[in-house]
């Protein structure tokens, strides 16, 4: 959705707000849109990671790594799922700190370290 929004050239949040009433009550799918990176392609593959079960979920956070090691969520449903002890867990999830950081920037990294979880929009899924 994120995407979506952002392919578009809104003049106001007005024009957003509309764009976003008349896709609603359209009752059509959401238009899919074509990754422009790994890191959005292996994101999109996190969505669907979050949404599957089991061993399923697993696989798909691992193949998501593989098309970019900066998806930093990967790793933390690795850290959550795959781990097989606390300390493998804080490998994971060190591994998810640093695939933030590269995704991220450094500046952008330690300017707002703290407050990521009110930055969502910014932040890689």
């Amino acid at each position: 959705m994120m995407r979506l929004l952002e392919e578009q050239d809104f003049k106001s949040d007005s024009e957003a707000n509309r764009f976003l009433a008349k896709l609603m009550v359209s009752g059509e799918p959401i238009p899919k849109t074509r990754p422009a990176t790994p890191l959005e392609e292996a994101q999109d593959l996190m969505v669907r990671a979050f949404g599957a079960r089991g061993k399923k979920r697993i696989q798909l956070a691992r193949q998501a790594l593989e098309i970019s090691p900066d998806c930093a969520c990967a790793t933390v449903l690795l850290a959550e799922e795959a781990a097989k002890s606390p300390a493998e867990a804080v490998e994971y999830y060190t591994a998810g700190v640093a695939a933030g950081e590269r995704a991220l920037g450094a500046d952008f990294f330690r300017k707002n370290m703290g407050s990521f979880w009110s930055m969502i929009k910014h932040l890689p899924i």
